[in-house]
């Protein structure tokens, strides 16, 4: 399956088409039929005539716009949203997305890359269950727009309740219960609440218990939500606030004041009284404002393109790919799309030209700088020596501006915030542009390890060695979280700046024969728990040849000279 496609867990629904159906070749986009309608927060390439393809796009605007009303997001961060509505199964059956088993049959998919999202589907089943994949996916996609910690508990939680979405008397509904959940937890019961908060997507997805999680990460949204007559809402904000900064059991310390068990029993009420709260919230109604036309060839084999992309038809996605550069060759847009597709395949050659060739053309896609920044550091990387011996410093300058580019265009990429740390452990000095960026990162992920690990880098340029030496400690420690790669390096980096620097020290201080702040220096360093192994060893070999050096050595001189950092 593509890395950029998501689908829907227990909502992926078994599509009627044949196998023969399943082949069907798809047609080139000037053959057919295709309407394009823009609404404010999204795009329709639609098959459909213009009644149904309004029908559709008024009923994901009402959704979207019940959203905002009630989830306040930033809407310029969204990724721009393309819905793709293909006549029936027969057309949309060679995009379906692709897995290691071949196409799957699925109603719907959603893909998202950071720079756009897009969701496909044939548009001529419009019943409940497809409204409710659909719309969990959109919620996954509303959601990257927030700047709430989004845990796998509560990113699955909130787009199960989230898509049962009704228009009830005129107005949005949100809380229909889903009922195969409530049938699952009744039958099989609950988890302890510590084990679902605390699960990795692995557990999740692959653990003992993973058909109990989904449907009680729903079960405990909704009732944080909308039980209790929305009152425990603020509950629930309190803990997303807090998990930025603390760990779980302090999280759910400070935004409960009770235990794990007290909210497994309250959520083991909550279900066993059936009754299940819910929001009622106002609609726009943009009808009269959504306008359908004629849809240009270059727009739908972009979309078409981009959507055999995320699904994994990678030769489907390079023919629509080329179609777009043979239609548009002075738009970024197709060489875009080349570099995803080759991506894809690893075709090293062809990415390495459709990345230049978009950016010449001013590609307004943050992966594009992105990935050439990684290719940079792939092609140059050492294969040996701490992070900060790895890369040339020229090489690591400019893989630095290519990433903090990616970044301007795309905030909240944090793939492109881990290449620019490693860039910025390489380069000469980092510059003011360098720490705004890291700064920037902070803000958006204050917990995140690795942008530690950068601004250590920055600290050190000025010759803060013990500072660094502390941020490179608290990447690793909690709340911070530090992908396991990392966590070796980072560690073997700190002991060699402390080791650098304690040498440089006490070669300074054994110039002038002051052992008494030799003695000094080396218990501090001894005292901090965080230094370990021979790290440590060293410095106990020190502290216990100083006395007799002491004796043989003359009394300091009276005029010390001014201490300094290398």
């Amino acid at each position: 399956m593509s890395r950029f496609a998501c689908l829907r867990r227990l909502g992926a629904l078994a599509l009627g088409a044949s196998t023969a159906l399943a082949a069907a070749p798809p047609a080139a986009a000037a053959e057919r039929e295709w309407l394009k309608l823009q609404a404010p927060m999204f795009g329709v390439i639609s098959q459909l005539d213009e009644r149904e393809t309004l029908e559709w796009a008024v009923e994901l605007d009402r959704f979207i716009g019940a959203l905002h009303a009630l989830y306040s997001v930033d809407g310029v961060a969204l990724p721009p949203l393309t819905i793709v509505l293909f006549r029936q199964a027969r057309d949309f059956a060679p995009y379906r997305l692709r897995t290691d088993s071949g196409p799957a049959r699925v109603a719907a998919f959603f893909g998202n890359t950071g720079d756009w999202s897009i969701i496909g589907m044939p548009g001529n089943g419009r019943d409940e269950a497809t409204r409710e994949t659909i719309y969990h996916e959109a919620v996954h996609w509303f959601m990257t727009a927030s700047d709430s910690p989004q845990p796998l508990w509560f990113a699955e939680g909130l787009a199960e309740t989230l898509s049962t979405f009704e228009i009830v008397d005129g107005k949005g509904r949100w809380g229909k219960p889903l009922e195969d959940n409530v049938a699952t937890l009744a039958y099989e019961g609950l988890l302890p609440m510590e084990d679902v908060l605390g699960a990795s997507q692995d557990d999740a997805l692959h653990g003992r218990e993973s058909g109990r999680y989904y449907p009680q990460a729903w079960a405990f949204v909704h009732r944080m939500m909308f039980g209790n007559g929305g009152a425990d809402s603020g509950k629930l904000a309190t803990l997303l606030h807090e998990l930025r900064t603390k760990d779980l059991d302090a999280a759910v310390a400070s935004a409960f004041g009770s235990s794990y068990d007290a909210l497994t029993g309250d959520l083991r009420r909550y279900l066993d009284g059936g009754r299940y709260g819910y929001a009622v919230t106002p609609l726009r109604e943009r009808s009269g404002e959504l306008r359908a036309e004629p849809a240009s060839e270059t727009s739908v084999e972009l979309a078409l393109g981009r959507l055999a992309t995320v699904g994994g038809n990678l030769d489907l996605a390079r023919e629509h790919a080329a179609r777009v550069v043979a239609l548009a060759p002075r738009a970024p847009s197709g060489y875009e799309l080349t570099a995803y597709a080759a991506h894809e395949v690893g075709d090293e050659a062809a990415l390495a030209a459709a990345l230049e060739r978009a950016s010449e053309l001013g590609s307004r896609e943050s992966w594009i700088y992105a990935t050439k920044a990684d290719r940079l550091l792939t092609r140059h990387q050492r294969d040996s020596g701490h992070l900060d011996e790895l890369l040339a410093a020229d090489v690591a300058r400019t893989a630095a501006d290519l990433y903090e580019r990616a970044l301007a265009l795309r905030p909240r990429n944090l793939d492109a915030f881990s290449g620019l740390v490693m860039a910025l452990l390489n380069v000469d000095a980092p510059t003011q542009a360098d720490s705004a960026a890291l700064e920037a990162g902070r803000v958006l992920f204050p917990t995140d390890g690795v942008l530690l690990v950068g601004q250590a880098a920055a600290v050190k340029s000025r010759g803060d060695v013990r500072e660094a030496a502390r941020l490179l400690a608290q990447a690793a420690a909690k709340p911070f979280s530090l992908p396991k790669r990392y966590r070796a390096p980072v560690a073997a980096l700190r002991n060699c700046w402390l080791g650098d620097w304690y040498l440089a020290e006490l070669a300074e201080l054994a110039k002038d024969a002051r052992f008494d702040e030799s003695r000094k220096f080396v218990a501090e360093q001894l005292a901090d728990e965080t230094i370990t192994g021979p790290l440590r060893r060293m410095l106990e070999s020190v502290a216990d040849d100083l006395p007799p050096v002491l004796q043989r050595r003359p009394a300091p001189r009276a005029e010390a000279p001014q201490k300094g950092y290398d």
